[in-house]
């Protein structure tokens, strides 16, 4: 059947490049470990900080003071600007966190998403791709900054506004859709093989144009991808650690499965 032709193709591109394969699954298992300490280092400082702003705007004596009917209370301010500082604090550790996140994504993906492209038969150079893959991952990365920052300038604003301008379950349900939305143009924009420009420009083309073509197929590999994950997830909960492990690999094979299975979809 023509429809699964890229997810029967992908499996004859493995045979036919197994070290390209194994190269890939590699530098992924080494991304995720890496990806968990960089979270794991700075989950610690966010959350205590975001802990200590809870207990300021919880406490007894931050209750009892009515700023707003008494902009002049000192006392009231003195709580503000330790709110302030908290806020800016966080801002600097989620921005340092974003940065670290980018630049793992960028030196690991890069390679692992070459090594499918060699997969699924391109020639390109790795060099040539990264600056590619570079820019692509820069320029979508800046959309789901503009979008976050606008998000959370709304929800700061609610939290000192009388009347919230938009309710919080908007704020990430409009997130959660717009994220959707700029990840699919993206896995459209990494698995084109053609030039920085041209990859961009044919991610919204082909992804908007052939969405009908393009969307079931990826809501197929989704399918896939949750598979071993959730059984991973269920290991977690039972304490096995083994199976965990064993789980963590198939998971890490299934998605270079779906990364070359991607290509070739966008490819036909």
């Amino acid at each position: 059947m023509k429809f699964f032709k890229p997810f029967s193709n992908s499996f004859k591109d493995i045979r036919k490049h197994p070290y390209y394969f194994a190269l890939s699954i590699v530098v992924d298992i080494i991304f995720f470990i890496v990806l968990g300490m960089a979270v794991l280092h700075f989950t610690d400082p966010i959350m205590d900080k975001m802990l200590a702003a809870k207990d300021i705007l919880q406490s007894d004596a931050a209750k009892q003071i009515n700023f707003q009917d008494n902009p002049t209370n000192l006392e009231g301010f003195g709580y503000l600007l330790d709110i302030i500082g908290i806020y800016q604090s966080l801002v600097s550790d989620f921005a340092y966190l974003i940065l670290v996140l980018i630049l793992l994504w960028i030196a690991f993906q890069s390679l692992s998403w070459w090594a499918c492209y060699k997969i699924a038969g391109s020639r390109k150079n790795f060099f040539v791709y990264l600056a590619s893959f570079t820019g692509l991952t820069l320029v979508f990365g800046a959309i789901l900054g503009v979008i976050y920052y606008g998000s959370f300038n709304l929800l700061l604003k609610n939290m000192f506004s009388p009347v919230p301008l938009v309710s919080k379950e908007m704020i990430v349900y409009a997130d959660l859709v717009l994220t959707v939305v700029v990840m699919y143009f993206y896995s459209i924009a990494i698995s084109i093989d053609g030039s920085f420009i041209n990859a961009l420009k044919n991610s919204f083309v082909d992804g908007t144009k052939k969405i009908l073509k393009i969307l079931p197929k990826i809501i197929i590999l989704l399918i896939i991808l949750a598979i071993p994950f959730v059984f991973m997830y269920y290991a977690v909960m039972s304490m096995m650690f083994f199976v965990f492990i064993i789980l963590a690999i198939i998971s890490v094979i299934a998605v270079t499965y779906a990364k070359i299975t991607l290509i070739e979809i966008i490819k036909n």
